[in-house]
């Protein structure tokens, strides 16, 4: 292995890269990024998905509680999206819908 690529693994153990953003053609950036968000950035759904819930009684509505929780997870993994705002929302109890 490279030694600029092993230097690049090692230091995604702690942290992300410095200045993704201008340079993120650069291939060892872009490695030492995507293995720092499989290590720190956990799911953005949450563990919550395995709740079990009463199809009947299921509130569609966008969680209150839930979204800034989501947007913070979304804020670690992707930190441009920290800038963005909500539009609106919608919940769901089934990720395919009958008709694809």
């Amino acid at each position: 292995m490279q030694p600029s690529v092993r230097a690049a693994l090692q230091r995604a153990r702690t942290e992300p890269p410095e200045d993704y953003y201008t340079n993120q053609g650069w291939v060892l950036l872009a490695l030492q990024n995507a293995f720092y968000q499989v290590l720190h950035a956990g799911s953005l759904a949450g563990e919550e998905i395995n709740s079990p819930v009463d199809p009947d009684e299921y509130n569609e509505a966008a969680d209150g509680t839930w979204l800034p929780q989501v947007r913070q997870r979304l804020s670690r993994r992707y930190p441009a999206m920290h800038r963005s705002y909500g539009r609106g929302g919608y919940g769901a109890l089934y990720g395919i819908t009958p008709d694809w």
